[in-house]
Protein backbone atom coordinates (compact mmCIF):
# COMPACT_ATOMS: atom_id res chain seq x y z
CA UNK A 1 0.00 0.00 0.00
CA UNK A 2 1.46 3.68 -0.65
CA UNK A 3 -0.70 6.32 1.00
CA UNK A 4 1.08 9.92 1.18
CA UNK A 5 -0.39 12.71 2.80
CA UNK A 6 1.37 16.24 2.42
CA UNK A 7 0.09 18.10 5.05
CA UNK A 8 0.32 21.83 5.94
CA UNK A 9 -1.08 25.44 6.37
CA UNK A 10 -3.39 27.19 3.52
CA UNK A 11 -1.15 28.48 0.98
CA UNK A 12 1.77 26.14 1.86
CA UNK A 13 1.97 25.24 -1.24
CA UNK A 14 0.87 21.15 -0.74
CA UNK A 15 -0.58 21.13 -4.05
CA UNK A 16 2.75 21.13 -6.12
CA UNK A 17 4.67 18.47 -4.38
CA UNK A 18 1.41 16.23 -4.22
CA UNK A 19 1.75 16.53 -8.42
CA UNK A 20 4.95 15.58 -8.47
CA UNK A 21 5.28 12.73 -6.23
CA UNK A 22 1.76 11.56 -8.08
CA UNK A 23 3.79 11.86 -11.27
CA UNK A 24 7.01 10.35 -9.99
CA UNK A 25 5.27 7.45 -7.77
CA UNK A 26 2.18 6.22 -9.96
CA UNK A 27 -0.24 7.57 -7.35
CA UNK A 28 -3.60 8.67 -8.08
CA UNK A 29 -3.59 12.40 -6.92
CA UNK A 30 -6.80 13.85 -5.14
CA UNK A 31 -6.56 17.73 -4.47
CA UNK A 32 -8.85 18.37 -1.16
CA UNK A 33 -10.32 22.10 -2.41
CA UNK A 34 -11.40 20.14 -5.74
CA UNK A 35 -13.42 17.33 -3.56
CA UNK A 36 -14.50 19.74 -1.07
CA UNK A 37 -15.51 23.14 -3.15
CA UNK A 38 -17.85 21.40 -6.09
CA UNK A 39 -20.60 23.92 -8.25
CA UNK A 40 -20.56 27.85 -8.71
CA UNK A 41 -19.79 30.28 -6.33
CA UNK A 42 -17.64 27.61 -3.63
CA UNK A 43 -20.56 25.60 -3.18
CA UNK A 44 -19.50 23.20 -0.63
CA UNK A 45 -20.02 19.00 -1.26
CA UNK A 46 -22.66 17.90 1.14
CA UNK A 47 -20.98 13.97 0.74
CA UNK A 48 -17.21 15.43 0.95
CA UNK A 49 -16.85 13.09 4.21
CA UNK A 50 -18.40 10.24 2.42
CA UNK A 51 -16.19 11.05 -0.73
CA UNK A 52 -12.53 11.18 0.60
CA UNK A 53 -14.20 7.97 2.90
CA UNK A 54 -13.68 6.38 -0.31
CA UNK A 55 -10.57 7.72 -1.77
CA UNK A 56 -8.81 7.08 2.21
CA UNK A 57 -9.85 3.52 1.60
CA UNK A 58 -8.05 2.94 -1.75
CA UNK A 59 -4.61 1.06 -1.35
CA UNK A 60 -2.58 3.68 -3.53
CA UNK A 61 -3.53 7.50 -2.92
CA UNK A 62 -1.90 10.68 -2.53
CA UNK A 63 -3.61 13.82 -0.74
CA UNK A 64 -2.76 17.28 -0.79
CA UNK A 65 -4.13 18.99 2.62
CA UNK A 66 -5.46 18.51 5.91
CA UNK A 67 -7.28 21.34 6.21
CA UNK A 68 -10.61 20.36 6.68
CA UNK A 69 -11.39 19.02 10.21
CA UNK A 70 -14.53 16.49 9.47
CA UNK A 71 -11.58 14.32 7.82
CA UNK A 72 -8.29 14.98 9.33
CA UNK A 73 -8.32 11.92 11.71
CA UNK A 74 -9.34 9.56 8.90
CA UNK A 75 -6.03 10.84 6.39
CA UNK A 76 -3.55 10.71 9.55
CA UNK A 77 -4.95 7.37 10.70
CA UNK A 78 -4.66 5.82 6.95
CA UNK A 79 -1.77 7.42 5.71
CA UNK A 80 1.48 5.42 5.44
CA UNK A 81 3.50 8.69 4.83
CA UNK A 82 3.40 12.02 6.18
CA UNK A 83 5.43 15.27 4.73
CA UNK A 84 4.46 18.65 6.68
CA UNK A 85 4.92 21.79 4.42
CA UNK A 86 6.16 24.37 7.14
CA UNK A 87 6.09 27.70 4.84
CA UNK A 88 4.62 30.31 5.92
CA UNK A 89 4.47 34.02 5.27
CA UNK A 90 4.09 36.11 8.15
CA UNK A 91 2.16 39.32 6.34
CA UNK A 92 0.68 37.95 3.07
CA UNK A 93 1.21 41.69 1.84
CA UNK A 94 5.30 41.34 1.88
CA UNK A 95 5.45 37.55 0.79
CA UNK A 96 7.29 36.68 -2.08
CA UNK A 97 6.16 33.78 -4.20
CA UNK A 98 8.89 31.43 -5.49
CA UNK A 99 9.83 32.74 -9.04
CA UNK A 100 7.57 36.18 -9.04
CA UNK A 101 9.42 39.53 -8.78
CA UNK A 102 6.36 40.99 -6.89
CA UNK A 103 5.12 40.72 -3.86
CA UNK A 104 1.13 40.66 -3.26
CA UNK A 105 -0.32 43.62 -2.75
Amino acid sequence: MERVLVAGISGAGESTPARSVSGVLGLPYHEMDALYFTGPGWAVNSGFAEEVSRVAAGPRWIVDSIGYPEVRDLLWGRAGRTRELRRRCPRLRGCRLPGRRRSWR
